[in-house]
Order: structure tokens, then sequence, then C-alpha cells
């Protein structure tokens, strides 16, 4: 204690208190994210692991989104609506992706899935 007492004397250092880097309520928020896309991974491991890699799944799970979501996008508007659904931008970045291939393999196995 004594030598870092000594140090702060001898450089000057001006100490600022910062009461926090982030907010109790952005806390909240992220561990609640995080505790939803903990729950969403495995429906969409079970459920897309022949379509999707495991990022991918978790990129999709990070989103907020469940296999309901996308079954419901793909009955509403096809293949067009889940591109536009999975690369529409969230801050200046696709939501999951704008991959044509993954969006075209989603799209093939929907398309088999509901034949």
């Amino acid at each position: 204690m004594k030598a870092l007492k000594e140090l702060m004397g001898t450089c000057k250092l001006q100490i600022k208190m910062v009461t926090s880097a982030f907010t109790f309520q952005s806390a909240v928020y992220h561990v609640n994210h995080l505790v939803t896309a903990h729950a969403l991974r495995p429906q969409l491991e079970a459920t897309l692991e022949s379509v999707f890699s495991k990022g991918m799944i978790v990129k999709v799970a990070d989103a907020g989104i469940s296999y309901h979501h996308l079954e419901l996008v793909f009955s509403r508007r096809g293949g067009k609506g889940l591109r536009t659904f999975l690369g529409e931008a969230v801050s200046s970045k696709p939501r999951v992706t704008r991959n044509g291939k993954i969006i075209d393999s989603l799209v093939a196995y929907f398309t088999s899935a509901s034949s």
C-alpha cells in the first residue's frame, strides 16, 4: 500500500471514480437476451441441424428467432420473405445472414417439409 501511495504521488495521476460502465436495465436486458437465445438453441438444433451449421444456429438463436418464426415467415411470404427477414439490417448488419446459399437451403427445407 505504501508503494502504491508513493507511485501515485510521483506520477500525479488523476483518479476518477467510475460509478458503472453500464446501467442496471442494460444488464437485465443482456441477461434476458442470453437466456432467450440459450432456450432457442436446442429446438433449432433439433430441427435445422441438416440445414444450418452450428454457428448459423447460434446466430439465429441470438437474433431471438425460433423455428416457429421461420416457419411462419415461409408460410406467409415464401423464400422471398425468408430472404428479407433474415437479411434485414439491424444496426447496419444483417439480422442473421444475406448469404444466398444458406437461405436457399432453408427454403428447400421448408419446401420439402410442406410437400
